[in-house]
């Protein structure tokens, strides 16, 4: 008899078998796709539909499909038809998302990134482990699937990682800024998913976040750190050859936490954004455009801000910033005039202590989206964005223990974006895949 696999979805492909036939000479054979009725006996053909391959379509929902398989040899003909499948079910809403599978990262990962570390065109993760004094780095088998971690060496307490070429020679290279030793530890990336040794770069004290770009406009990537215990962003210039220069600080509010880079004024320069906790705001530094900053203008967020990101979330061609905070559990948007001021926060609510956000185009609709890492509620929030600036309700899925990050990416190379989340009570990295 036929059999006929895949999933009874709209938009997946079912795959038909022959069945097993005797005869001599061997037969040749084809098929014929049928939609059946749910109320009576009768099945129809589906026209054109002849190969062992069909991709359900949205006319076939509440549906069972059959196929007829017809072989044929120098004696003549037979036919037989398979099972029918369950009902085909219409298929999930796009920017929804699969139950988590989680892999084991070192203890309290603390942070996550998504590149491609060995350079064989499949999603990587990179995990920075805050009590481990590890990055662990898993590789993508490019079905969103992971291989089992492997570990490198960092300074004290790696709360961040962030992924870039430092040294110019074409391989994806680490950084992670390390609460217990004041520093930022540079690891070099071989090109095909290992690290050379770390070499180390002071900051000022306890650094939290990280983030790179070029922020002298020299083409080489640099890197700026929040420094939770020094009131501040410590500025290292890269050289270009994976070394950085002696760093510069630059007053931010009480306690940063977060750090992101964009140019928000407009000037092809390149600017930062400080979440600062304690004073309960975002620091707004405008770049000079050679590496140095002028002085913080501060904008209130609510209380215990902590992660920031930037994207345009209104069209208008400003990027405009996103603010978690920590124990008001919302996000606070501030969308950009486009002239490195921002207008007065608006919340949404997020799940309990959210820690992280990422932004992504997650339901496909050309408007950008928030997913919010959720520590206190074993969650992640998506926050679908209306493209005017304001966000829709939350939506929330489960996550490993305590989630702290979060990063949103392709990992399966089916267009759709997937979820990354760091669990920092699990010691785990929860994938979920996109639907």
């Amino acid at each position: 008899m036929p059999t006929i696999t895949g999933g009874p979805t709209a938009g997946q492909t079912l795959s038909a078998s022959s069945g097993d036939w005797t005869g001599t000479p061997t037969p040749t054979y084809a098929y014929q796709w049928q939609r059946c009725s749910i109320t009576g006996p009768g099945c129809i053909d589906l026209a054109g539909q002849t190969a062992a391959s069909y991709l359900a379509v949205a006319a076939d929902v509440g549906c069972p499909l059959l196929v007829v398989v017809t072989a044929t040899n120098a004696l003549g003909s037979a036919f037989a038809a398979s099972l029918r499948t369950a009902m085909i079910a219409a298929p999930p809403a796009p920017g929804t998302f699969a139950a988590k599978i989680d892999y084991p990262s070192g203890t309290s990962p603390f942070a996550v990134a998504v590149a491609d570390v060995n350079l064989d065109g499949k999603p990587d993760l990179v995990l920075a482990n805050y009590n481990a004094d590890t990055l662990s780095v898993l590789l993508g088998n490019g079905d969103g699937t992971f291989g089992a971690k492997i570990d490198y060496a960092t300074s004290v307490g790696p709360e961040a990682v962030v992924v870039g070429d430092f040294n110019g020679d074409g391989k994806p290279d680490l950084a992670a800024p390390c609460y217990g030793a004041a520093g930022v530890s540079v690891l070099l990336g071989n090109g095909d998913g290992t690290f050379a040794l770390r070499a180390d770069y002071p900051t000022a004290l306890k650094p939290q976040a990280l983030a790179v770009g070029d922020l002298n406009a020299d083409t080489k990537l640099d890197l700026v750190a929040a420094s939770y215990g020094g009131n501040s962003v410590s500025v290292l210039l890269g050289n270009g050859d994976g070394t950085f220069a002696a760093r510069a600080d630059y007053a931010t509010g009480s306690r940063p936490e977060g750090v992101a880079v964009g140019d928000f004024n407009g000037d092809g320069k390149a600017d930062l954004a400080a979440a600062n906790a304690v004073s309960g705001s975002v620091s707004v530094l405008l770049g000079v455009g050679d590496g140095t900053f002028a002085a913080k203008t501060d904008y209130p967020t609510g209380s215990l801000p902590g992660g920031v990101a930037v994207g345009d979330f209104n069209g208008g061609g400003a990027p405009d910033l996103a603010v978690l905070n920590s124990t008001s559990d919302t996000v606070s948007v501030l969308l950009g005039v486009g002239d490195g001021t921002f207008a007065a926060k608006v919340d949404y609510a997020s799940g309990a202590s959210p820690k992280s956000v990422a932004v992504a185009d997650l339901n496909l609709d050309g408007k950008l989206d928030l997913a919010v890492a959720n520590f206190g509620a074993n969650s992640v929030s998506v926050l679908f964005g209306n493209g005017d600036g304001t966000f829709a309700a939350k939506i929330d899925y489960g996550t490993g223990g305590s989630p702290i990050a979060v990063a949103a990416t392709d990992l399966n190379a089916d267009g759709r974006p997937d979820l990354v989340v760091a669990n920092d009570g699990g010691n785990s990295v929860s994938v979920l895949i996109g639907n």
